[in-house]
């Protein structure tokens, strides 16, 4: 897209009952972001650090570079194809965080940019959803292990 189109931006949020420093942690620590998110995080994030993951879609990956880390409030990172996505983690309550996720900067056409924020909002959504399960309730329930499943299915088809 060039600079004065329409630009699109994914956000999700949801709330989780734990406390923001909690939450925040599952972001960055690959032992924890592959309870409810990743296959395999390289390594954790860290301010100015870069990490490559590996999704649960077969050969899906991103090498991301952190751009803002101020824990537990804001974690930013710069995606391979040069968008950035937002996470904030808000104190809301007692012992609980308001997390929202943005996404801005995807590549392609207007058509394109457009697909891929509605394919981001549906994927952050299950993320979000399988992290508060995680926190909530103590174990994951697969929704995003299962979305990987059928997009996996899905390209196979189509090839």
């Amino acid at each position: 897209m060039t600079p004065g189109d329409f630009e699109p931006v994914a956000r999700v949020s949801l709330l989780i009952r734990k406390p923001p420093s909690t939450v925040f942690r599952y972001f960055v620590e690959p032992e924890l972001l592959t309870q409810f998110w990743l296959g395999k995080a390289s390594a954790p994030l860290q301010p100015g650090s870069s990490a490559h993951w590996d999704f649960l879609v077969p050969g899906a990956s991103d090498d991301v570079v952190v751009t803002t880390l101020q824990e537990p409030s804001e974690l930013g990172v710069r995606s391979a194809d040069g968008s950035l996505i937002t996470w904030t983690f808000a104190a809301h309550g007692e012992g609980e965080t308001l997390v929202k996720i943005e996404q801005r900067g995807f590549p392609g056409t207007a058509e394109e940019a457009v697909k891929a924020a509605l394919e981001a909002v549906s994927g952050f959504t299950l993320v979000l959803a399988e992290l508060k399960l995680l926190l909530e309730q103590g174990r994951a329930m697969g929704l995003v292990r299962d979305k990987a499943q059928m997009i996996s299915e899905h390209l196979r088809q189509t090839r």
